[in-house]
């Protein structure tokens, strides 16, 4: 006995489900995807998929990100996304907030990696943030003495002067 599934006429099946032929979506490397459905594929998004709703097919062609995207996953999926400006920043005795907007206040002496990128990337130069307190002649407080930037693999120094002075050393 030979058992399978039919759809009414001009119903064609869907995964598990009858649809019209115009909603039949695409199945590529074993994933399905809706008709119409646009998709990258290939490292560094080398590639820009479609699911033809007529052919119910993909079609693929060379592609890349446009200026101002990067290649990679936000929020789980795979593509082109728009880079985002990010702003981190000290003040005051030392208060910290960081990219995602939180505040910290550190009254140490030890360095700490203020921002640095996350990962290996290709599409992003490598950089790195360290600053060094200092105290300001009691144990509770302190100031932002030093900054260090390490930027394609060149360093630069900030040292800030109690009384604002800045040297920069490369």
């Amino acid at each position: 006995m030979k058992l399978w599934c039919q759809c009414d006429p001009g119903f064609v099946l869907s995964g598990t489900e009858c649809v019209p032929r115009g909603q039949c979506g695409c199945t590529h490397n074993g994933r399905y995807h809706l008709a119409g459905e646009s998709f990258w594929e290939g490292e560094n998004c080398q590639r820009l998929c479609r699911c033809d709703s007529s052919s119910h097919s993909v079609q693929c062609s060379r592609s890349a990100c446009a200026p101002g995207e990067f290649c990679g996953t936000r929020k789980g999926i795979y593509g082109c996304h728009k880079r985002t400006n990010g702003i981190c920043w000290a003040s005051g005795l030392p208060h910290y907030t960081t990219f995602d907007g939180k505040r910290y206040n550190s009254q140490g002496t030890c360095k700490y990696v203020f921002a640095e990128l996350c990962g290996a990337s290709r599409s992003l130069p490598f950089f790195r943030v360290e600053v060094k307190n200092g105290n300001l002649g009691s144990i509770t407080e302190s100031w932002t003495r030093l900054v260090e930037l390490e930027v394609y693999r060149e360093h630069i120094a900030v040292a800030v002067g109690q009384h604002g002075q800045v040297q920069v050393r490369a």
